[in-house]
């Protein structure tokens, strides 16, 4: 007789259910690798993952979908990466220019009005292009998370870019929400038995 399983939600036992009604709750992200589950084979509660139904969150990919939309990924590390050049030769620039200024009032005891102009005009454009550079960032933030299946994280796109955008928190959470991204979504990638059409692994490190 197939074995009959429980899970835990917000605290309650919810079962039994067949092994294969994972899979649609996997699909569905209403479980996770860290959904407690039991059955009456175990003696204690155990996290899914770990469990004989881990095979669930090795949920099925839409190859033709899921090559499209990595391309489309691939093809946006381009225009990130440029700005983020553009903007730390900008910031260079913009340093120098006010150091000019400066070292022009010291000399001369007076303020240069062209060079202070030129120097507000260079800020403003590596402010500018800095902006332009952390909002495509955080477009590829989204649409990566948005591609891994919500079996394999419980964070939604919504949340891990907004984990990017609060003050402090951001200083830990860029680290599980940029570098290891595309790493994650490899990994899921090789699982579903995909070879080729990969995510570049510097794809959200800049």
């Amino acid at each position: 007789m197939e074995e009959r399983w429980y899970y835990l939600r917000n605290g309650q036992s919810e079962g039994p259910f067949a092994a294969a009604t994972f899979r649609e709750f996997a699909v569905a992200g209403a479980v996770d690798g860290r959904t407690m589950v039991w059955t009456e084979s175990l003696p204690d509660w155990m996290p899914l993952g770990d469990s004989e139904l881990a095979w669930v969150l090795d949920v099925p990919l839409d190859s033709e979908k899921n090559a499209r939309e990595i391309a489309r990924l691939n093809k946006l590390q381009l225009p990130v990466t440029i700005l983020n050049y553009v903007a730390w030769l900008m910031t260079v620039a913009g340093a120098a220019f006010v150091a000019v200024f400066l070292a022009v009032r010291f000399w001369r005891g007076e303020w240069s009005i062209p060079w202070a102009i030129t120097a507000l005009c260079v800020v403003s454009c590596a402010v500018l292009v800095w902006i332009g550079e952390f909002i495509c960032g955080m477009i590829q933030v989204y649409r990566v998370w948005k591609n891994i299946a919500p079996a394999y994280t419980a964070v939604t796109p919504v949340k891990a870019v907004i984990g990017c955008l609060l003050p402090v928190f951001n200083i830990y959470w860029y680290f599980p929400a940029i570098v290891e991204l595309a790493k994650l979504l490899n990994a899921q990638l090789v699982r579903a038995g995909a070879k080729n059409g990969l995510v570049k692994e510097e794809l959200c490190r800049y």
